[in-house]
């Protein structure tokens, strides 16, 4: 409960995550075309349809929740592994839903050996795109580019003065769901 602020309709609850996205706040940095800021190896704890991951680093083992300030009990069989691409297509796919480019993402796609997608598909990733992008200009500022998504150092968990979570791993937030990005092909799961 101390890291709960309520609950919603559904009973779900809604966590009193950190400022700043979660991310200690010197450490943000934006992902951008040109630099290959997403790592090779990732790791997600919980659902797919969350927009936020960690890398896996070199020695292998992926980070506690402690690390990550994730504030479950540590399940290995909610935690998703996998991998990104290392070249510019997902900056062009971004790129695509960010300027409303229905035929260019499907031309993407298609290079791909991926299915195109529809109008009310396109629709639901733009609404969700430019959902992020509000969102995070006002939780870090507009001074720091959001286009591409986030990465910096998960920030503590501090409660009253008491810190609940360490926080300390490399921490990746993107524009768009781990699961809507393995369905366009930029993640592996």
């Amino acid at each position: 409960m101390r890291f709960v602020k309520g609950f919603d309709k559904k009973g779900v609850p809604i966590y009193d995550w950190p400022k700043y996205l979660g991310f200690v706040l010197s450490s943000i940095k934006p992902i951008m075309r040109g630099k290959l800021n997403l790592p090779r190896l990732w790791s997600r704890v919980g659902s797919l349809h969350g927009n936020s991951f960690s890398d896996i680093p070199e020695d292998g083992a992926s980070y506690t929740n402690n690390q990550r300030a994730i504030p479950d009990i540590e399940n290995p069989e909610a935690e998703h592994q996998g991998t990104s691409r290392q070249d510019e297509y997902y900056f062009d796919v971004i790129d695509a839903i960010a300027s409303r480019d229905l035929d260019g993402l499907n031309k993407l796609l298609n290079m791909n050996g991926l299915e195109r997608i529809s109008d009310v598909k396109m629709d639901l990733l733009i609404e969700k795109y430019n959902r992020f992008i509000k969102d995070a200009e006002e939780r870090v500022g507009k001074d720091i580019n959001v286009k591409y998504g986030l990465f910096g150092i998960a920030a503590p968990w501090v409660k009253d003065g008491e810190i609940l979570l360490t926080g300390g791993a490399t921490q990746y937030t993107l524009p768009l769901s781990i699961q809507q990005l393995i369905e366009l092909g930029v993640l592996k799961n």
